[in-house]
């Protein structure tokens, strides 16, 4: 029988901290993302007060006055992930993070079992040498399908453990559900369901498939009717798996909706989008020649621009700092040259290759 988990760690970010400084531990803590004053996570005792990650650090500070705030340190998180990922393969080879942004800090696994019993067995297993080997707690969903696990693990947190055996038990937990808790709904799909007088999973599940996907594009108006009704034969991609070379690999993010010239919050954003990228492209093996950046807009008159600038190296290199200095370097020009407010900004890798050249700089270190 096809078993499938998926495993989320617990406050990720602030759950590292408190475990590495005791300080902490019991107490609201917020992670921030250098000078900008964006909280990046919160502890679940930050939580009770409604402190949550995105947050400016003034408006959580006045939700939660004895707040902590400490400074992200994304070589911890990073360790404490390659650790959860070995566990995690040290159980089945069928193992797949999720990656979204920052820090991947889900993932699923597949079985084959013979009954929900054992299943439910391995899950408490895997809890336990998660919490053995990296002293974090995990929530576990146990499901039929690879999205019915994703939103199971969601269901009791923290330290949580969920079974969904069929689509009727996937319909008893999520059908009251708001429609926002169906994975893939975001803000703009949920505020148009609700307009339709869709306000839980249980609405959705509910329309036709000829009447969703008469509101929303086909592929879209499909997903929802089946996803709201538990149907799910989306694969777990196991890591083993060959795939073709990425032309490139980059991270993108919002920053503000109406724009800013904060140049602390931009250059915060671009030193954790450069990171990430960074991080990726030290796990998959991969060097880049050529950066480039992109940023979205507004005109002071509210009108939306699209700037982009690319730079390619001498030398192929996996240092984030390459891409985080050229990606100031653009945000700088573009400030200075116009009164553009930035939405968002990404951050691009390209020109890849598993083999790098040595610069001139590694050259000096290996002669001998």
């Amino acid at each position: 029988m096809r078993i499938v988990m998926h495993i989320d760690m617990d406050a990720f970010y602030a759950s590292i901290e408190q475990r590495d400084k005791p300080e902490l531990r019991g107490k609201p803590v917020a992670v921030r993302l250098g000078k900008s004053g964006a909280l990046a996570a919160a502890s679940y005792e930050a939580r009770t007060y409604g402190v949550r990650s995105a947050m400016r650090i003034a408006d959580a500070a006045r939700l939660c006055p004895v707040l902590e705030i400490v400074e992200a340190d994304f070589e911890r998180y990073w360790q404490a992930a390659k650790t959860i990922r070995d566990t995690c393969k040290s159980r089945t080879e069928k193992f797949e993070f999720y990656r979204v942004s920052g820090v991947p800090d889900e993932c699923w696994l597949e079985y084959e079992l013979g009954t929900w019993e054992e299943a439910q067995e391995e899950a408490k297993v895997l809890k336990n040498d998660i919490r053995t080997n990296t002293a974090l707690t995990a929530s576990v969903g146990v499901a039929y399908a690879k999205i019915p696990a994703k939103m199971a693990s969601d269901y009791k947190k923290p330290d949580g453990l969920t079974v969904v055996r069929s689509t009727d038990e996937f319909a008893s937990l999520f059908w009251s559900r708001g429609a926002r808790d169906l994975f893939g709904v975001g803000a703009a799909t949920e505020k148009k369901l609700k307009a339709l007088g869709m306000h839980t999973i249980g609405d959705i599940a509910q329309q036709s498939l000829e009447y969703l996907t008469q509101q929303f594009k086909p592929k879209r108006g499909a997903y929802l009717y089946n996803i709201s009704r538990g149907i799910d034969d989306s694969e777990v991609m196991p890591d083993y798996l060959p795939c073709p070379q990425p032309k490139s690999i980059g991270r993108g993010r919002t920053v503000r909706v109406k724009g800013t010239r904060n140049i602390d919050l931009l250059t915060d954003v671009l030193m954790q989008l450069s990171q990430e990228v960074g991080n990726r492209l030290n796990a998959d093996g991969y060097y880049f020649r050529t950066t480039r950046v992109e940023i979205d807009g507004l005109t002071p008159s509210g009108n939306p621009t699209k700037t982009f600038k690319s730079t390619t190296l001498d030398y192929h290199t996996n240092s984030w700092r390459e891409l985080y200095d050229a990606a100031v370097r653009e945000l700088n020009s573009q400030l200075n040259q116009s009164n553009t407010s930035v939405r968002k900004i990404s951050v691009r890798a390209s020109s890849l290759t598993q083999e790098p050249q040595l610069t001139l700089f590694q050259l000096e270190n290996y002669r001998v």
